[in-house]
């Protein structure tokens, strides 16, 4: 199983066990890092940290995303991800299996997402891995892409015409 880290960081730990599994499938952008005590700094053992330092292209900028309005500074006029995650085809050829993303749309604190390849998500289901859900990322040359975007085009729509409805950006 992995499991979370904390209820807003995005970060995921493992066992040896689900390490060991990951080192065999050879994946590549993915390393390991110690699970320390705070109290002693010492690492606990059959624990990992799961880490990545490639880091994608910023995504693409689409009507799934909405500009915040908050009384709070620190959120006002950020940009919030309310859909999938999108990129031109290019930007995702060649890279490695464990990616982060440029953006900090994980959660309130700045972190960045996990991208992982369809090769880790096809091994997590036929090794019945637990603990991780996986959304789709899109591909901006997909029909899918054009149906998404076709889709969210029509929400804001329906939502601009009434003037009590907004998504509930912010705190």
């Amino acid at each position: 199983m992995v499991g979370a880290i904390g209820g807003c960081e995005s970060e995921y730990v493992c066992g040896s066990a689900v390490a060991s599994i990951f080192d065999s499938e050879a994946f590549s952008g993915l390393s390991f890092v110690p699970v320390n005590n705070p109290r002693t700094n010492t690492p606990h053992e059959g624990f990992h940290q799961l880490y990545s330092d490639d880091v994608l292209d910023p995504a693409i900028v689409d009507c799934s995303i909405e500009r915040i309005q908050s009384d709070w500074l620190e959120e006002d006029r950020k940009l919030r991800h309310l859909g999938n995650l999108s990129y031109p085809e290019e930007a995702l050829n060649n890279k490695a299996d464990f990616l982060r993303t440029a953006e900090p749309w994980a959660s309130w604190n700045g972190w960045p997402s996990w991208v992982v390849s369809r090769k880790v998500v096809d091994m997590f289901r036929d090794k019945k891995l637990r603990g991780w859900a996986f959304r789709p990322v899109l591909l901006r040359e997909s029909d899918t892409y054009s149906s998404y975007i076709e889709q969210w085009t029509y929400l804001n729509k329906l939502i601009s015409q009434y003037s009590r409805s907004e998504f509930d950006g912010g705190r």
